[in-house]
């Protein structure tokens, strides 16, 4: 059985955070993340990119334009 100083549920900003600074002092780290499309945290993948205003703004910008 694999042993590990500290193991990390998700795999977000935080996460990697405290694993990337566990494993600069000689940890060593398992991390665990539920979804598969999860990889750089919740911000930029569902939650601080403005897509849908992005696409009603570029329609908008083309209703305009035409």
């Amino acid at each position: 059985m694999k042993k590990y100083d500290a193991i990390i549920i998700g795999f977000g900003k935080g996460g990697k955070t405290l694993a990337a600074g566990l494993a600069e002092r000689n940890f060593t780290v398992a991390m665990i993340e539920r979804s598969d499309k999860m990889y750089g945290g919740t911000c930029i993948n569902i939650g601080c990119i403005p897509t849908k205003t992005l696409i009603h703004s570029a329609k908008l910008a083309d209703t305009s334009a035409s």
